[in-house]
Formats: structure tokens, C-alpha cells, sequence
């Protein structure tokens, strides 16, 4: 089983299974966040696979920051990242910054 994702170097599904598994066992909460990257493989074509390893690579480095010390950044899929957020105050940051631009 890998637990590291060979493009982006971010966790797998599986090491972010696991960490979600044993952080919510312990009776602690928290927040997961889906990133899809819209028509992915339409960028592939269009771009090339290196720009779409870019892009990849790119959307992972945010991710990481984001989670950078509230959480885990993961590769769950193709072109779909997850981060798990353990910290309640960044938490509710990441969702009141998603209603503001919600709105907008």
C-alpha cells in the first residue's frame, strides 16, 4: 500500500484513511475538503500531460499549505486532492472563507 503519491509527493488515499480513521476513533473532530480539478483531462489534451503534471504538482503545493499544521493533504484521485482538517479555528476559517466566495 503506497502512503505517498509519486507526482506531488502529498499523502495517498490510504495514509489519509488512516489519519482520518484514528483522528475520529480518538473522539476528535474534524473537516474534510474535496478539490476537483474541473475538466482535467480536457487540459491534458489541450496542454499536454507535462502542463497537467504542472497543474498537479501546483494544486498540491496549495494544499499542502493549507493544511500545513491543522492537517493532511492528500492525492485521493486522478485530478481530486482531500484535505482533512483537524484544527477547529482553521476550520471555520476555510468555511467562512468558502461562504464569502459562495455569495460572490
Amino acid at each position: 500500500m503506497a502512503y505517498k503519491d509519486l507526482l506531488t509527493g502529498l499523502s495517498t488515499r490510504n495514509e489519509l484513511e488512516d489519519f482520518m480513521s484514528s483522528h475520529l476513533k480518538n473522539g476528535y473532530s474534524g473537516m474534510l475538503l474535496e478539490i476537483d480539478i474541473h475538466d482535467f483531462r480536457g487540459i491534458n489534451l489541450k496542454y499536454g500531460y507535462q502542463m497537467g503534471d504542472r497543474l498537479l504538482k501546483r494544486v498540491a503545493q496549495i494544499a499542502e499549505k493549507m493544511a500545513e499544521g491543522c492537517g493532511v493533504a492528500a492525492r485521493i484521485g486522478l485530478d481530486i486532492f482531500a484535505i482533512f482538517f483537524t484544527e477547529e479555528a482553521k476550520r471555520e476559517q476555510v468555511y467562512q472563507d468558502y461562504n464569502n466566495k459562495a455569495r460572490n
